[in-house]
């Protein structure tokens, strides 16, 4: 089935725009496009040209009623004040176990690099002392000192 111009051309701008507007509206226009490539056949008519005699007439397909659902999904634009503090109050509080899990971790790490501070600053001085006690040792061995 060929396409008709017209609306490859609607296809072609929208395509274009589509870094510019919402991957919903996107996918909306697309679907819009496709039922009116469907509806209407490539030789039709644009409105104020004449129509072939032979075409049936355009029927516009009629939306079957669907039942509104009233939970938003994270992916449906825009959002209002109210949808954008109950999606934030909902990844809180699944979060919440893993965020204080996480500061348990963090606490417990902190306290380790403490002590290893600690010892390492402790073994410094040991080692300091050390050296210092061997200078004196070999200070009294080689310059003079007790043979």
């Amino acid at each position: 089935m060929p396409v008709n111009s017209n609306l490859s051309t609607l296809m072609r701008v929208i395509e274009e725009a589509q870094s510019k507007i919402p991957e919903g509206e996107y996918l909306a226009a697309m679907n819009a496009l496709g039922a009116l490539h469907r509806v209407i056949p490539a030789g039709a008519g644009v409105a104020g040209r004449a129509v072939a005699p032979a075409m049936a007439p355009v029927r516009v397909p009629v939306p079957a009623p669907v039942a509104v659902v009233p939970q938003r999904t994270p992916w449906t634009l825009p959002y209002n004040l109210e949808e954008c503090k109950w999606f934030l109050s909902q990844i809180n509080a699944e979060a919440a176990p893993f965020v204080a899990e996480l500061k348990d971790q963090d606490e417990i790490l902190k306290n380790k690099v403490k002590g290893c501070i600690r010892k390492a600053q402790k073994r410094r001085k040991e080692l300091i002392q050390l050296l210092n006690g061997f200078r004196q040792r070999r200070s009294r061995y080689y310059n003079g000192g007790i043979v």
